[in-house]
């Protein structure tokens, strides 16, 4: 199974303990140590001063859900003029053109499964992706995109479900990524076949 958001993906560099990687303009730096590791996360865009911000910075939540862009405002964000829906076009319009069309890839890849697997079918219960290691790439994918955002600017935090399982993004909190990474290496030990 292709999955279109993985062309943006490479590893610009490696060595014995740590490993550089590039996922949709970040760099993510995966450091390992004896029975551990630690992850760094960085824009590769190249630095400008921050102008004042007129009004707060926005939260987000990303999950799967038919026929929308995944992408809702957190409850406490939404002003007064706003519904908690919003479109990816509008909420990354100042973020590289890449980052928005890996989202949609992203979007794409499961909204074509689900109608494909549960719609058409008409089974309910039916599992989206044909087993656990096609989940685990869709779900790490929208990971390193929800950081993506998270690293953007005017943007405070985004809450990603990957499964069943809330985790909150924001800056400085780079540990939640090595939870995530460590949860999902066990869950590929457990093999290609069943979902989590």
């Amino acid at each position: 199974m292709a999955h279109s958001y993985r062309g943006s993906m490479h590893r610009a560099r490696e060595n014995d303990s740590h490993r550089d990687h590039v996922f949709f303009d970040f760099v993510l730096k995966i450091t390992t140590e004896p029975n551990n590791f630690t992850v760094e996360m960085m824009t590769i865009e190249t630095p400008s001063p921050k102008p004042e911000l007129s009004t707060p910075p926005r939260h987000y939540r990303i999950f799967p859900d038919y026929g929308t862009d995944f992408l809702r405002r957190a409850v406490e964000d939404i002003r007064e003029d706003e519904q908690g829906y919003t479109e990816a076009e509008e909420e990354l319009v100042l973020f590289p053109s890449s980052v928005l069309e890996m989202y949609n890839a992203w979007v794409d890849e499961w909204s074509d499964n689900w109608k494909r697997k549960v719609e058409d079918t008409q089974d309910y219960r039916a599992p989206v992706f044909s087993d656990r290691t096609e989940q685990l790439a869709w779900n790490v994918a929208g990971y390193m995109l929800a950081w993506r955002i998270v690293l953007g600017p005017g943007v405070g935090s985004v809450v990603y479900t990957a499964g069943s399982t809330d985790l909150l993004l924001e800056r400085g909190n780079e540990l939640v990524t090595e939870r995530f990474l460590g949860d999902q290496i066990e869950l590929l030990a457990m093999g290609a076949k069943g979902l989590p």
